[in-house]
Protein backbone atom coordinates (compact mmCIF):
# COMPACT_ATOMS: atom_id res chain seq x y z
CA UNK A 1 0.00 0.00 0.00
CA UNK A 2 1.41 3.38 -0.97
CA UNK A 3 1.59 5.74 1.98
CA UNK A 4 1.41 9.52 1.89
CA UNK A 5 5.03 9.57 3.07
CA UNK A 6 6.11 7.48 0.09
CA UNK A 7 4.17 9.68 -2.32
CA UNK A 8 5.77 12.77 -0.80
CA UNK A 9 9.17 11.13 -1.20
CA UNK A 10 8.56 10.60 -4.93
CA UNK A 11 7.57 14.26 -5.34
CA UNK A 12 10.78 15.27 -3.58
CA UNK A 13 12.74 13.07 -5.98
CA UNK A 14 11.16 14.85 -8.95
CA UNK A 15 12.04 18.27 -7.54
CA UNK A 16 15.58 17.19 -6.67
CA UNK A 17 16.03 15.77 -10.17
CA UNK A 18 15.01 19.06 -11.74
CA UNK A 19 17.32 20.99 -9.43
CA UNK A 20 20.27 19.00 -10.79
CA UNK A 21 19.30 19.89 -14.37
CA UNK A 22 19.87 22.99 -16.44
CA UNK A 23 16.87 25.18 -17.22
CA UNK A 24 16.28 25.90 -20.89
CA UNK A 25 14.67 29.00 -22.34
CA UNK A 26 11.51 26.93 -22.76
CA UNK A 27 9.39 26.87 -19.56
CA UNK A 28 9.14 23.45 -17.95
CA UNK A 29 11.88 21.88 -20.11
CA UNK A 30 15.18 20.98 -18.45
CA UNK A 31 18.47 19.69 -19.86
CA UNK A 32 20.04 16.66 -18.20
CA UNK A 33 23.58 17.78 -17.37
CA UNK A 34 24.69 14.14 -17.15
CA UNK A 35 24.03 13.51 -20.83
CA UNK A 36 26.34 15.21 -23.30
CA UNK A 37 24.59 15.87 -26.59
CA UNK A 38 26.52 16.06 -29.86
CA UNK A 39 24.28 16.80 -32.84
CA UNK A 40 25.09 15.96 -36.45
CA UNK A 41 23.68 18.30 -39.09
CA UNK A 42 23.76 15.47 -41.66
CA UNK A 43 21.37 13.24 -39.71
CA UNK A 44 17.62 13.47 -39.16
CA UNK A 45 16.21 13.77 -35.64
CA UNK A 46 14.48 10.96 -33.79
CA UNK A 47 12.54 12.30 -30.81
CA UNK A 48 11.87 9.52 -28.31
CA UNK A 49 9.12 10.29 -25.79
CA UNK A 50 9.13 8.27 -22.59
CA UNK A 51 7.93 8.55 -19.01
CA UNK A 52 5.51 6.89 -16.59
CA UNK A 53 2.14 5.67 -17.82
CA UNK A 54 -0.41 8.53 -17.79
CA UNK A 55 2.30 11.19 -17.52
CA UNK A 56 1.20 12.76 -20.81
CA UNK A 57 3.32 10.89 -23.39
CA UNK A 58 0.40 10.25 -25.73
CA UNK A 59 -0.70 13.89 -25.56
CA UNK A 60 2.68 15.09 -26.80
CA UNK A 61 3.07 12.25 -29.32
CA UNK A 62 -0.32 12.98 -30.87
CA UNK A 63 0.49 16.68 -31.17
CA UNK A 64 4.00 16.25 -32.56
CA UNK A 65 3.08 13.60 -35.12
CA UNK A 66 1.35 16.36 -37.07
CA UNK A 67 4.82 17.84 -37.65
CA UNK A 68 7.16 14.82 -37.63
CA UNK A 69 6.94 11.30 -39.04
CA UNK A 70 5.60 8.88 -36.46
CA UNK A 71 7.44 5.57 -36.23
CA UNK A 72 4.91 2.76 -36.35
CA UNK A 73 5.50 0.25 -33.58
CA UNK A 74 4.42 -3.40 -33.50
CA UNK A 75 2.14 -5.34 -31.16
CA UNK A 76 0.83 -8.87 -30.84
CA UNK A 77 -2.44 -7.81 -29.22
CA UNK A 78 -5.66 -7.84 -31.22
CA UNK A 79 -7.03 -4.59 -32.67
CA UNK A 80 -9.62 -2.93 -30.46
CA UNK A 81 -13.08 -1.97 -31.68
CA UNK A 82 -12.93 0.94 -34.15
CA UNK A 83 -9.13 1.09 -33.85
CA UNK A 84 -7.26 2.39 -36.90
CA UNK A 85 -5.32 -0.60 -38.21
CA UNK A 86 -2.57 1.69 -39.49
CA UNK A 87 -1.68 2.56 -35.88
CA UNK A 88 0.49 -0.56 -35.54
CA UNK A 89 2.34 -3.28 -37.35
CA UNK A 90 0.17 -6.18 -36.25
CA UNK A 91 1.98 -9.33 -35.16
CA UNK A 92 -0.36 -12.14 -36.14
CA UNK A 93 1.79 -15.08 -35.00
CA UNK A 94 0.61 -16.51 -31.69
CA UNK A 95 2.53 -18.53 -29.08
CA UNK A 96 3.17 -22.14 -30.01
CA UNK A 97 1.81 -24.92 -27.81
CA UNK A 98 3.82 -25.05 -24.55
CA UNK A 99 5.80 -21.93 -25.54
CA UNK A 100 6.20 -19.53 -22.60
CA UNK A 101 5.84 -15.77 -23.07
CA UNK A 102 9.59 -15.07 -22.88
CA UNK A 103 10.39 -17.62 -25.58
CA UNK A 104 7.54 -16.31 -27.71
CA UNK A 105 8.76 -12.72 -27.35
CA UNK A 106 12.31 -13.74 -28.25
CA UNK A 107 11.06 -15.53 -31.37
CA UNK A 108 8.98 -12.49 -32.39
CA UNK A 109 11.95 -10.19 -31.77
CA UNK A 110 14.03 -12.17 -34.27
CA UNK A 111 11.25 -12.61 -36.81
CA UNK A 112 10.32 -8.92 -36.92
CA UNK A 113 13.86 -7.63 -36.26
CA UNK A 114 12.70 -5.59 -33.28
CA UNK A 115 15.26 -3.04 -32.09
CA UNK A 116 13.53 -3.03 -28.72
CA UNK A 117 10.57 -4.85 -27.22
CA UNK A 118 8.69 -5.39 -23.99
CA UNK A 119 5.93 -7.63 -22.69
CA UNK A 120 2.76 -6.16 -21.23
CA UNK A 121 -0.38 -8.05 -20.23
CA UNK A 122 0.78 -11.12 -22.15
CA UNK A 123 1.38 -9.21 -25.39
CA UNK A 124 4.59 -8.20 -27.13
CA UNK A 125 5.23 -4.58 -28.10
CA UNK A 126 8.29 -3.45 -30.03
CA UNK A 127 9.88 -1.38 -32.78
CA UNK A 128 10.79 -3.08 -36.08
CA UNK A 129 14.09 -1.89 -37.52
CA UNK A 130 12.40 -1.56 -40.93
CA UNK A 131 9.86 0.95 -39.55
CA UNK A 132 12.57 3.11 -37.97
CA UNK A 133 14.66 3.18 -41.15
CA UNK A 134 11.69 3.97 -43.40
CA UNK A 135 10.52 6.78 -41.12
CA UNK A 136 13.96 8.40 -40.86
CA UNK A 137 14.37 8.23 -44.64
CA UNK A 138 11.35 10.54 -44.84
CA UNK A 139 12.84 12.98 -42.31
CA UNK A 140 12.64 13.92 -38.63
CA UNK A 141 10.65 11.35 -36.71
CA UNK A 142 8.98 10.68 -33.36
CA UNK A 143 8.19 7.62 -31.27
CA UNK A 144 6.91 6.83 -27.77
CA UNK A 145 8.35 3.86 -25.82
CA UNK A 146 9.13 2.89 -22.23
CA UNK A 147 12.52 3.47 -20.56
CA UNK A 148 14.34 0.34 -21.71
CA UNK A 149 13.02 0.84 -25.21
CA UNK A 150 14.37 4.39 -25.24
CA UNK A 151 17.73 3.15 -24.03
CA UNK A 152 17.88 0.51 -26.77
CA UNK A 153 16.89 2.97 -29.51
CA UNK A 154 19.56 5.42 -28.34
CA UNK A 155 22.22 2.71 -28.58
CA UNK A 156 21.12 1.26 -31.91
CA UNK A 157 20.05 4.37 -33.83
CA UNK A 158 22.75 6.83 -32.82
CA UNK A 159 24.59 6.34 -36.13
CA UNK A 160 21.55 7.07 -38.30
CA UNK A 161 19.79 9.82 -36.31
CA UNK A 162 20.15 12.51 -33.69
CA UNK A 163 18.32 10.58 -30.96
CA UNK A 164 16.77 12.95 -28.41
CA UNK A 165 15.07 11.34 -25.40
CA UNK A 166 12.37 13.48 -23.79
CA UNK A 167 11.23 12.15 -20.41
CA UNK A 168 7.79 13.40 -19.35
CA UNK A 169 7.63 14.08 -15.62
CA UNK A 170 4.17 14.32 -14.01
CA UNK A 171 3.34 17.59 -12.27
CA UNK A 172 3.00 15.57 -9.05
CA UNK A 173 2.72 11.94 -8.09
CA UNK A 174 -0.76 12.62 -6.70
CA UNK A 175 -1.96 13.87 -10.07
CA UNK A 176 -0.58 10.68 -11.62
CA UNK A 177 -2.51 8.62 -9.08
CA UNK A 178 -5.71 10.49 -9.90
CA UNK A 179 -5.45 9.43 -13.54
CA UNK A 180 -5.56 5.78 -12.46
CA UNK A 181 -8.82 6.05 -10.53
CA UNK A 182 -10.64 3.75 -12.92
CA UNK A 183 -7.98 1.06 -12.48
CA UNK A 184 -7.41 1.11 -8.73
CA UNK A 185 -7.11 -2.69 -8.59
CA UNK A 186 -3.41 -2.43 -9.55
CA UNK A 187 -2.70 1.14 -8.49
CA UNK A 188 0.10 0.26 -6.07
CA UNK A 189 1.94 -1.74 -8.71
CA UNK A 190 1.57 1.01 -11.31
CA UNK A 191 2.83 3.68 -8.92
CA UNK A 192 5.82 1.57 -7.90
CA UNK A 193 6.68 1.13 -11.58
CA UNK A 194 6.35 4.91 -12.05
CA UNK A 195 8.77 5.48 -9.17
CA UNK A 196 11.28 3.06 -10.72
CA UNK A 197 10.99 4.81 -14.10
CA UNK A 198 11.58 8.23 -12.52
CA UNK A 199 14.60 6.88 -10.60
CA UNK A 200 15.98 5.48 -13.87
CA UNK A 201 15.26 8.60 -15.93
CA UNK A 202 18.58 10.46 -15.41
CA UNK A 203 20.43 7.52 -16.98
CA UNK A 204 18.58 7.86 -20.31
CA UNK A 205 16.95 11.28 -20.73
CA UNK A 206 18.49 14.16 -22.63
CA UNK A 207 15.70 16.48 -21.54
CA UNK A 208 12.90 16.45 -18.99
CA UNK A 209 9.48 17.92 -19.67
CA UNK A 210 7.82 18.80 -16.38
CA UNK A 211 4.17 18.42 -17.30
CA UNK A 212 2.95 20.89 -14.73
CA UNK A 213 0.22 23.52 -14.65
CA UNK A 214 2.15 26.43 -16.14
CA UNK A 215 -0.87 28.71 -16.07
CA UNK A 216 1.27 31.80 -15.47
CA UNK A 217 2.69 31.40 -18.98
CA UNK A 218 -0.66 31.01 -20.69
CA UNK A 219 -2.74 33.58 -22.44
CA UNK A 220 -6.17 34.14 -20.91
CA UNK A 221 -7.72 32.08 -23.72
CA UNK A 222 -5.19 29.23 -23.59
CA UNK A 223 -5.19 26.12 -21.40
CA UNK A 224 -1.97 24.89 -19.72
CA UNK A 225 -1.91 21.71 -21.80
CA UNK A 226 -2.25 23.67 -25.05
CA UNK A 227 0.62 25.87 -23.93
CA UNK A 228 2.77 22.83 -23.10
CA UNK A 229 2.10 21.17 -26.47
CA UNK A 230 3.12 24.33 -28.33
CA UNK A 231 6.07 24.78 -25.99
CA UNK A 232 7.41 21.28 -26.65
CA UNK A 233 6.94 21.68 -30.41
CA UNK A 234 8.84 24.98 -30.35
CA UNK A 235 11.60 23.30 -28.33
CA UNK A 236 12.04 20.46 -30.82
CA UNK A 237 12.12 22.95 -33.68
CA UNK A 238 14.76 24.92 -31.80
CA UNK A 239 16.96 21.81 -31.50
CA UNK A 240 16.62 21.07 -35.20
CA UNK A 241 17.46 24.64 -36.22
CA UNK A 242 20.49 24.71 -33.87
CA UNK A 243 22.45 22.38 -36.16
CA UNK A 244 21.60 24.05 -39.47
Amino acid sequence: MLTSALLSNIDEKILHLLQTCEETEFPGIYKNRKKNLVLNANLPFLFVITGPTRSGKTTFLTHLESYYHRVITATSRSPRDNENISEYTWITEKPLPNEDISSYAHRIQKQYDLLEYNIFAGNVYGTPRKNIVESLQKGNSIISVENNGARALKQQCNSIANVIILFILPDSIQSLMNRFDSQRNNLDQRMQIAQQEIDDAPSIANYFVHNTELSIYCRHDESPIEFMKTNVLDFTRHLISSVK
